[in-house]
């Protein structure tokens, strides 16, 4: 998980602890071998767990992970505004963030600063720099 923290420190721009300024969860729970379940498993997982885990979480930014993660979450969560890699969404009466990345262990480039645009970077810096001063 050494890739989720990089991604985190970036998006801070800062030193970060785990378990205060981000923490790592599944949209896929049921383990598989080598992920060829994965996808079976994607809708009975998000169906149980996914909106309890957003409901719980004091998260202003969500970052998904993966393309199965990521049709996971937009099939169950009405974006209110998408542009590029990254949207806001309403839940139980707050706004947050999300920003879609490839899976860690992808090919694909996988950091914000190759895949979000300056403009929309800013964006999700302001809003998350904005969020933490009033929390």
């Amino acid at each position: 998980m050494a890739s989720v923290c990089k991604r985190a420190v970036e998006l801070y721009q800062r030193e970060v602890t785990p378990g205060i300024d981000y923490a790592i969860t599944e949209v896929i729970h049921c383990k598989s071998l080598k992920e060829k379940e994965a996808s079976d498993a994607l809708n009975e997982c998000a169906d149980r767990y996914l909106a309890r885990l957003i409901a719980i979480s004091e998260a202003k930014v969500l970052v998904i992970l993966g393309d199965l993660a990521s049709e996971g979450f937009t099939k169950r969560v009405s974006l209110t505004y998408i542009s590029n890699r990254h949207g806001k969404f309403e839940f139980n009466d707050r706004t947050m963030m999300v920003v879609f990345l490839p899976h860690p262990d992808s090919w694909k480039k996988r950091t914000f600063i190759d895949l979000i645009k300056p403009t929309e970077w800013d964006e999700i810096r302001a809003y998350l720099l904005r969020n933490e001063q009033t929390a």
